[in-house]
């Protein structure tokens, strides 16, 4: 009996594992020591002991040219590693010990045959760490300079990457197939069930017979994609060209669905509680036309429109827009009722800027103010709108300007009078961390209107400030010049600044801090000498697939008595600005 428990206590001992810390001793960096850490087997397996000490020894080594592969990936190309084991220790302890080395450093980077494709253009330095990853890099930036050139086909046949060991330096030579020059060729769609195939022409950015760009492929892939009719577009290419050099291109869509409904509530303290409905359609006969019809309900406010869009009216990238609406406000300045029809063109010059012009008719009436009366206008609006910013609802780079001008002719009555109403809105956004999570966003409002004398132009087409995207914390519409009884009579000219640092908590949660300054002025230009009127504010954000959901409140720090309150409440989806 006691012959077999010695046996079991035995086997019992050989099947113990080895339990194990990682320690890497070297010359290597904080930042290099995080790295291997990230790659390196034994750290991974650590919470799968091995059986027996020369597992243990085993795996260490086998985990020597993953580590130097590593290294190498960080420029050092001959670095030395050694494994040490303290098995006595509990637990036992594996020391990798590292000697770098130096840096090497791109000594040449040589392409054959000359593709005339400047070495700037490759993303790389003589003299600087010959990183194998930017080395790579280097190749499809290479690539992609023909094909901007026309050659699409081009490939790299051979790289060879030679360290000279005596100069520490690393000597890259690429040899490139650039294959035929080639232009666009015929073009294949598939995939359309509800739209005609006329509206895919209408978007492709490139002629047939034109030199190949890979840049008009992206721009076709773009203007697919916007039009919203879509769920997935690809745009590929035969592998070979034509006797004539050309290159067969094939579009493949899968259609999305064409209608939209919505509903929706919100609340301000401005206006009270609010709900609205949408319907969209954006393929009404098949050739991707818009319609669209939306309401909004307030206390103070209701407002109803009507939009229809033609796509690539006439020419690609201009479109015709049919506008119709009709709004009731009631503010401390005016109470309006407006009808108006509109119709406009819209023409994408570039990626970042759009232009749009055209004319507007509107029947105005307004009453408790300081010009009652119903007014006719005839308008002919021109506005040029630049836009680089990543996105729309939730920008955290770039900016835009917005610059409206509005010939206005009132001709009911006599006599007839005409008015110019400019407006200019500029906003740039700045990410303060590299992971987008701290964003400083800054916009300035400008405005202006000459012309006719202050108390001939309707009350309701002059400026105020106060609402939820400018001055917030003022009350609704009220900051303009006001009358002996502290009542908003409308301003000639507007200048509004703000600030506003965002920040990002967890993947759906956020908040903001803002600062505004400004007001409405009596005077054609901005008078920056005459008192400004100040808000802070806080807010919070929640993340959605569709944009932030937002809540802010502003605090007027130049609080009115008996126009404005502590403070504002704001709810909302998108950004302020």
């Amino acid at each position: 009996m006691r012959f077999f428990l010695l046996l079991i206590l035995f086997f019992a001992s050989l099947a113990a594992d080895v339990p194990y810390q990682v320690h890497f001793v070297g010359n290597g960096s904080k930042k290099i020591e995080e790295m291997l850490d990230s790659v390196s087997q034994l750290k991974l397996l650590q919470d799968h002991p091995p059986a027996t000490v020369n597992a243990l020894k085993r795996r260490a080594e086998a985990d020597i040219p993953n580590l130097k592969m590593a290294l190498q990936m960080e420029a050092y190309y001959r670095p030395e590693i050694t494994i040490e084991i303290d098995s006595d220790a509990a637990p036992a302890i594996v020391y990798v010990r590292i000697e770098t080395g130096r840096k090497y450093r791109l000594g040449s980077y040589t392409v054959t045959p000359d593709c005339g494709v400047p070495f700037e253009e490759l993303g790389l330095e003589i003299g600087r760490s010959a990183y194998p990853g930017k080395i790579l890099d280097a190749e499809w930036y290479l690539l992609q300079s023909l094909a901007f050139k026309g050659y699409p086909l081009a490939r790299v046949v051979e790289r060879e990457v030679i360290a000279d060991v005596e100069q520490e330096v690393v000597n890259v030579t690429i040899t490139v197939d650039e294959g035929p020059q080639v232009f666009f060729g015929p073009t294949s769609v598939s995939g359309l069930c509800g739209v005609y195939e006329s509206v895919i022409a209408n978007k492709i950015a490139w002629n047939e017979g034109c030199l190949y760009s890979p840049r008009l492929v992206s721009c076709t892939q773009s203007a697919l994609e916007d039009t919203g009719l879509f769920a997935a577009v690809t745009i590929t290419s035969d592998d070979v060209v034509d006797e004539e050099g050309r290159l067969t291109m094939h579009i493949e869509v899968t259609e999305a669905k064409h209608r939209t409904i919505g509903l929706g509530a919100s609340y301000t303290t401005q206006l009270g509680p609010g709900v609205f409905a949408e319907w969209e359609t954006r393929n009404l006969t098949g050739r991707g036309e818009k319609l669209s019809l939306r309401s909004e309900i307030w206390g103070l406010k209701q407002r109803g429109a009507v939009l229809f869009k033609q796509p690539d009216f006439y020419v690609r990238c201009q479109d015709l827009l049919w506008i119709a609406e009709i709004e009731h406000e009631k503010t401390d300045a005016f109470t309006e009722f407006f009808f108006s029809l509109s119709a406009l063109l819209e023409r994408q010059v570039h990626d970042w800027l759009r232009i749009s012009y055209g004319g507007q008719f509107k029947e105005l009436d307004s009453t408790r103010s300081n010009n009652n009366g119903t007014f006719t206008l005839l308008k002919a609006p021109v506005a040029f709108r630049f836009n680089n910013a990543n996105n729309l609802l939730d920008p955290t780079w770039g900016g835009s300007l917005y610059v409206k001008l509005t010939p206005t002719l009132s001709v009911k009555g006599e006599p007839s009078f005409i008015y110019y109403i400019q407006q200019a809105i500029g906003t740039y956004y700045q990410t303060l961390t590299r992971d987008e999570r701290w964003i400083l966003a800054l916009k300035v409002n400008l405005g202006s209107i000459f012309g006719a004398e202050d108390r001939t132009i309707p009350p309701p087409e002059r400026f105020y400030a106060g609402n939820e995207n400018t001055l917030r914390g003022y009350h609704y519409l009220t900051v303009s010049p006001l009358d002996a009884e502290n009542k908003p009579i409308g301003g000639r000219s507007l200048m509004v600044y703000s600030a506003e640092l965002r920040s990002r908590i967890g993947e759906c949660l956020g908040w903001a801090v803002f600062y505004e300054v400004g007001n409405v002025y009596s005077t054609v230009l901005p008078q920056f000498d005459y008192k400004q009127l100040n808000s802070i504010g806080f807010g919070l954000r929640y993340h959605t697939a569709v944009g932030p959901l937002r809540a802010d409140i502003g605090v007027p720090l130049n609080r009115r008595p008996g126009i404005d309150k502590q403070f504002e409440l704001y709810f909302s989806i998108g950004q302020a600005f």
